[in-house]
């Protein structure tokens, strides 16, 4: 009790003093308020005081009866026939036990509850009760939720639900305080058991309660009571027989403008986690796997989808779905001759989970990856990247190939047929809208290189180009192996041929062979060469005036 009421003002008015009577009553009257709320405050600080008093009182007796009721009670013994009633203490828990049937069975009677009772019961809470006043050891019990609602300084995950609670001595004391240990477990009829735990310190101040995560919780959430969350919020020690914790249902986290060091923190004893049925191994930090999911809905492995919120910007910023890194902090000394291969990541689409199941499949996709703005969209968009491949090399050892991607299409099976492969496709569509200019391929260079290539294709393969094919560069050729077009091997070409500049053959030259009977127009080929093969007088070269084909360097129709 720590409220004073203060004293009211003497001499109080009297009606045999007119000459002091007014202002003694407005000194009387004045006083009177704070004197009420002194009283009232002072109440209610005795009616918890006594709450606290017959929870204690409830303590000492319930630690009374058991003290009389173990003082008659001897040591169970299974081979004992015990009448109604009559009492034993357990060898396992040293605590004192009522039998409730006539019988006997070789159960110690902590593990045989349809024989056994304990004696004694939890002392009652009583309305009102602060937890913080609560330190007699024993067992306490909230019956109602009624009177739930009233407690003080109970969790705030609990609500106002009923719940028994347990004081534990937790050390000793120091300075004159007890270190005591309160465990609540809440009941709710039909619903799994939440638990919370909390202890007073040796000043006396106790600290905040903690949910405790148990088997018996892999259905039920974890409320976190403070506003402002330390790092780590919720921690999964490890356990060593197995590694790892594994919780057997769903973890869920959410904040609402709470400050946030670190809402899970993964570790302890091997830094690694497994979810689902999979199995973190030493060398996994996260595992997820699970099997026999429905086969009617879209199934997802992993979805995260994040938005930013409104507002305006006060620095440029990028936001990342995702980021995966992978790091080999090895020199070259610990390399050794060894092959290191460091992947980002490793993404598989495959139709069955072992090679020997049918997994039926339409379509695989190893990879989908797809950029698409807003239709609400205003401004500008400079680049638009469905993936973005990027090779970074800063260090200043040799590197024997870089490639920014790498198409790659392998038939393992003699019995399988492929109709068509393609390690690398290409495909614009404008479906509505206007696109100035479209590049199915489109390269640069920026930079000395000993050698440049703006496409090498290696192999007895075939090239198609189903479109014309434009060549920008204007090198001039002065041998066949320069000019902005060369070729190695010989040219076929079913069509026409104009040349703008000057036409060089370092080999004989064959003109278009042809006889009588089979001679072009000579209109359509004015000023064009041909060999007409059985000409009077032998194979004869001719050219076409526009009317006629005369035999060359005369004026005589060849005929």
């Amino acid at each position: 009790m720590t409220t004073l009421i203060p004293p009211l003002p003497t001499p109080v008015p009297q009606s045999t003093d007119p000459q002091n009577f007014a202002a003694r009553a407005d000194a009387f009257l004045a006083a009177l308020p704070p004197f009420a709320a002194a009283a009232n405050t002072q109440a209610q600080e005795n009616n918890l005081l006594n709450a606290s008093t017959v929870a204690a009182a409830d303590v000492a007796k319930n630690a009374s009866d058991l003290a009389v009721a173990a003082i008659g009670a001897s040591k169970f013994d299974p081979a004992v026939t015990y009448q109604s009633g009559a009492q034993a203490w357990s060898p396992a828990t040293g605590k004192v036990y009522r039998r409730l049937v006539a019988g006997r069975a070789s159960a110690d009677p902590s593990t045989d509850a349809a024989n056994w009772i304990l004696t004694g019961s939890p002392a009652g809470l009583a309305n009102g009760t602060n937890l913080d006043d609560v330190t007699g050891l024993g067992e306490y019990v909230c019956g109602t939720s009624s009177a739930s609602a009233t407690i003080i300084n109970k969790p705030v995950g609990l609500g106002g639900g009923a719940f028994g609670m347990q004081v534990y001595n937790a050390g000793g004391q120091s300075g004159g305080s007890v270190r005591v240990r309160q465990v609540i477990s809440s009941y709710s009829s039909g619903a799994l058991p939440k638990i919370w735990t909390r202890t007073r310190s040796d000043n006396g101040v106790w600290t905040l309660w903690d949910q405790i995560l148990t088997s018996s919780t892999s259905a039920e959430r974890i409320l976190i009571d403070a506003g402002t969350v330390a790092a780590p919020s919720l921690c999964f020690s490890a356990d060593q027989s197995t590694g790892f914790y594994k919780p057997a249902g769903a973890i869920g986290v959410s904040y609402a403008g709470v400050s946030v060091a670190s809402f899970l923190s993964l570790g302890m004893w091997s830094n690694r986690l497994a979810l689902g049925s999979a199995t973190a191994s030493s060398n996994v930090l996260l595992a997820a796997g699970t099997s026999g999911m429905d086969p009617n809905v879209d199934v997802r492995g992993i979805s995260v989808d994040i938005s930013t919120g409104p507002g305006a910007l006060t620095a440029s910023h990028t936001y990342r779905g995702g980021w995966l890194r992978a790091t080999g902090d090895m020199t070259a000394q610990d390399k050794g001759s060894f092959a290191v291969t460091v992947m980002g990541s490793l993404i598989e689409a495959r139709s069955a989970t072992t090679m020997g199941n049918a997994g039926e499949a339409t379509e695989l996709r190893g990879v989908h990856a797809q950029a698409t703005d807003s239709a609400g969209k205003t401004t500008a968009l400079n680049f638009a990247y469905g993936a973005y491949c990027y090779c970074n090399h800063t260090g200043t050892g040799s590197v024997t190939n870089s490639i920014g991607v790498i198409g790659f299409v392998q038939n393992n099976n003699a019995g399988n047929t492929i109709s068509t492969v393609e390690g690398v496709r290409s495909a614009v569509t404008n479906s509505a809208g206007t696109v100035d200019t479209a590049h199915l391929f489109r390269g640069t260079y920026t930079g000395t290189f000993a050698t440049k290539w703006g496409f090498r294709l290696s192999g007895d393969s075939q090239n198609q180009i189903e479109g014309w094919l434009n060549i920008t560069n204007t090198t001039a050729s002065t041998s066949s192996t320069t000019g902005a077009l060369r070729v190695s091997g010989g040219a076929g070409i079913a069509g026409d041929m104009f040349v703008g500049g000057s036409l060089t053959a370092s080999g004989p030259v064959r003109v278009g062979q042809y006889t009588l009977t089979t001679l072009p127009s000579a209109s359509a080929f004015n000023g064009y060469e041909i060999d007409v093969t059985n000409a009077t007088g032998g194979s004869k070269r001719c050219r076409s005036n526009g009317s006629v084909w005369q035999i060359l360097n005369t004026t005589t129709t060849v005929s």
